[in-house]
């Protein structure tokens, strides 16, 4: 049988889960800072 674990790409995989996690907390941190403080109105 071929070992598959630690495999090139199961490490994209991982890789890319990550990346979409990373983006998800991102997104969700500056949805909480434009919740608490808005917009900033420029005159």
């Amino acid at each position: 049988s071929v070992d598959y674990i630690g495999s090139s790409h199961q490490i994209w995989h991982l890789m890319i889960f990550w990346a979409f996690y990373y983006w998800y907390n991102t997104y969700v941190a500056y949805v909480h800072y434009k919740l608490e403080y808005g917009c900033v109105y420029l005159s």
